[in-house]
């Protein structure tokens, strides 16, 4: 139980900090997990992730990545790139 709350905890912060920066940017449509609203959501194992990256080789893939969801879009389904492009640059003239 002592993990669901630190979990939950640190979900609440994330949605905390991320509302601010949208509103500060003035991002309509994001910054809450919301239907109509585009958001980023990452699905890890807490006791296998780890960052593989470095100076000389900083596009080395994460270890533990389950599940990156994009836009609501999968991007990452069990750990494998499927090569799509689902994101968005933000400028702000949205």
């Amino acid at each position: 139980m002592d993990n669901f709350f630190l979990l939950n905890h640190n979900a609440q912060r994330v949605d905390i900090d991320y509302s601010k920066t949208a509103k500060i940017l003035n991002l309509p449509n994001r910054g809450f997990l919301k239907k109509g609203y585009f958001a980023d959501i990452i699905i890890f194992d807490p006791n296998t992730f780890s960052d593989k990256a470095n100076y000389t080789n900083a596009y080395k893939y994460s270890e533990g990545l389950k599940y990156a969801i994009i836009n609501g879009k999968i991007s990452i389904e069990n750990g494998i790139y499927n090569e799509s492009k689902n994101g968005k640059i933000l400028t702000n003239k949205q």
